[in-house]
């Protein structure tokens, strides 16, 4: 669901080459030089003979040669970074709903039923008990669904949108957004744009956190592997995993706030989804949900619409 709510508001090849995505290839690249560096020394990068370090050959060319070198690792600077851009989005719908075996996907379902139950109580005190409201809390509460839960909380954050603009207004998020993104004001379709950005530059730094691990952890063991080696390999391993985390933890938050942003952007703007299907506007809250029905199932052709249509002037 992620990667329909967010491709039709953000041009790739543009949100691959905002300077702050270019930035953390750049990032990766220089993390494994300063390694490089770190356990090698100055006299690593020399070049005794040809065969010494791949780039030998064209350092012995001179002043072209270190030009070549440079337009190289540019090249393959980029290359990582674009590999990285199209990962994103496979990421996004991994994460969304993974493909689990049964047990572990069992075991980390429930453990969101836990968290949940957990809010849910500090939420709804027993009767007669004088509390504060805790909003907060509701609100964490509004990232789970009432039922069918993901075993992540990326899932669980969709989910609960998808479900509870379906039950309120009777829309279907994943027949209506193509339609309902094209009829938004430019401002309502540039702050989801942005919000959509910031979700696939987030997991692209999830992306690099193990990549991290795999550029430094050849590094560390070039000439030998003692005991000097051995902790600094845990140590990036442990920097890398914690990094990780760290990047989950933004990219939910990431998609936490891009929820919030459907849910207003639909409250505010879901006239202009019927007035341009030529479909009549709900009169009251209560019949609201069976027109919304009505338009998602005429959005996907599986229903022939209202009985006149009334086309905007």
């Amino acid at each position: 669901m992620i990667d329909s709510l967010t491709s039709l508001l953000t041009d790739r090849l543009s949100a691959r080459w905002r300077n702050y995505a270019l930035g953390s290839a750049i990032c990766f690249a220089l993390t494994g030089m300063a390694a490089f560096l770190w356990f090698t020394g100055a006299k690593g990068l020399a070049c005794k003979s040809a065969k010494a370090h791949p780039w030998c050959p064209l350092a012995e060319h001179g002043e072209l040669g270190t030009s070549t070198l440079a337009a190289v690792g540019a090249v393959v600077l980029i290359a990582v970074a674009g590999a990285v851009a199209a990962a994103a989005p496979g990421l996004l719908n991994k994460l969304t709903d993974p493909p689990l075996p049964g047990g572990l996907r069992r075991l980390l379902v429930n453990s969101q039923q836990t968290r949940r139950d957990k809010i849910y109580d500090r939420t709804h005190p027993q009767a007669g008990v004088d509390t504060d409201v805790d909003t907060r809390g509701l609100a964490l509460l509004g990232r789970y669904p009432q039922r069918d839960l993901r075993p992540t909380r990326v899932g669980n954050a969709l989910e609960a949108t998808r479900s509870r603009i379906e039950a309120r207004f009777g829309l279907d998020l994943g027949l209506c957004w193509p339609l309902f993104v094209g009829v938004l004001p430019e401002s309502a379709r540039a702050r989801l744009a942005e919000q959509s950005t910031q979700i696939l530059l987030r997991a692209q730094h999830v992306i690099y956190a193990p990549l991290t691990a795999c550029w430094v952890l050849p590094i560390a063991i070039l000439e030998d592997v003692s005991a000097r080696r051995v902790l600094a390999m845990a140590v990036v391993v442990v920097l890398a995993a914690g990094l990780g985390w760290f990047s989950l933890r933004r990219l939910a938050s990431a998609v936490d706030e891009y929820c919030d942003l459907i849910d207003a952007t639909v409250i505010a703007n879901r006239r202009q989804l019927y007035q341009v299907s030529g479909f009549p506007l709900p009169g009251t809250a209560a019949t609201e949900a069976a027109h919304g029905q009505l338009l998602s199932r005429y959005l996907a052709f599986r229903d022939d619409g209202p009985a006149q249509f009334q086309w905007p002037l």
